[in-house]
């Protein structure tokens, strides 16, 4: 079984992938491939912040568990992936990623995430 580094290291070798983040729900960072100048603990609190609001909306509209939520910006993106009840798997990219096959590989690798923490 892959480990969770070797998980986002394969990841971030997708087209347009800046940083591959696995927090846990504490905002605190369990294991990162990231490239220079992100401060790696603010992503990790960021991302476990950033879900509640959603899942919240989710649990209002009776919508079940929130398994992914993007982001879009004029210069990137960032896909935040639940992994289980305890992680958060959080991708920046820039503008040139391929949103629908990276959307796809993350769907793939949830499972394995998980296994691996």
């Amino acid at each position: 079984m892959a480990t969770v580094n070797e998980i986002l290291n394969d990841l971030s070798n997708l087209e347009g992938v800046k940083a591959a983040v696995v927090a846990g729900r504490d905002g605190f960072c369990v294991e990162s491939v990231i490239t220079k100048g992100m401060d790696i603990d603010a992503l990790g609190a960021i991302f476990s912040t950033s879900m509640s609001p959603s899942e919240l909306m989710g649990n209002e509209l009776k919508m079940g568990e929130l398994t992914q939520n993007m982001i879009e910006f004029k210069h990137g993106n960032i896909i935040l992936t639940a992994i289980g009840p305890n992680a958060i798997l959080g991708v920046v990219t820039n503008s040139k990623a391929n949103l629908g096959a990276l959307r796809y590989n993350i769907k793939k690798i949830r499972g394995n995430l998980a296994k691996a923490l």
